[in-house]
């Protein structure tokens, strides 16, 4: 592990340890102080979240794909842990929270 809490992991993710859920697309589009939280959110979080360094699995997957095991990786982190070790054919499904 990473050290990034997860929402879903029963008793540690932030669903069980927070009543607060991830902003829904439609609420971020049609609310402007929706967008507001959102981005003052990961503003006052982004010091500790882009601390985190790849762990042991992160750098395996980057072996696969360097000796042609892994073609390709599709992630939902938004972490950017997997570029981070230098991973290349990788598919964002949730994008990057390193870029906007």
């Amino acid at each position: 592990e990473s050290g990034i809490p997860d929402y879903r992991s029963e008793g540690v993710g932030l669903f069980a340890k927070t009543d607060r859920r991830p902003i829904q697309h439609r609420e971020f589009v049609w609310s402007a102080s929706a967008r507001q939280r959102y981005w003052a959110r990961n503003f006052l979080g982004w010091s500790q979240f882009s601390s985190h360094e790849p762990n042991a699995a992160h750098w395996a997957l980057k072996n696969w794909e360097k000796l042609g095991r892994l073609q390709w990786l599709v992630t939902q982190n938004v972490d950017a842990l997997h570029t981070k070790a230098g991973s290349e054919c990788l598919t964002e499904l949730h994008g990057c929270i390193h870029r906007a």
